[in-house]
């Protein structure tokens, strides 16, 4: 029944046909407030499941620590940290004071 009066109401707000008799019309009405209060209660236990967890000093410390390292190591394994001249005879490297870069030739490679 609560389904029907609900679809009714959906389908003709202005002219839905209410329950035959009060017996019907008030189990309409607590079908209704049960619903409510049971979105009520998942509301409540959705907003309670997205709140910060609150952390101590030191975790917090941690985190940042391990943020801090991830950063580090994706940063490396971006670039090269260390060079290492192969053949010392071999390499040219030049400074290009416009363009602020160093041109490498020759061969070298990385440690």
């Amino acid at each position: 029944m609560a389904q029907t009066l609900k679809q009714a109401i959906l389908d003709d707000p202005e002219d839905f046909e209410l329950p035959s008799s009060e017996t019907n019309l008030r189990e309409a009405f607590l079908n209704m407030a049960q619903h409510m209060a049971a979105l009520e209660e998942q509301l409540k236990e959705t907003e309670e499941a997205n709140q910060p967890v609150e952390k101590s000093e030191e975790e917090l410390e941690a985190l940042v620590a391990k943020i801090r390292k991830a950063a580090i190591s994706g940063i490396r394994k971006q670039t090269y940290d260390t060079l290492s001249i192969v053949d010392k005879s071999n390499v040219n490297i030049r400074w290009n004071e416009a363009t602020g870069e160093f041109k490498f030739s020759g061969s070298y490679g990385t440690a």
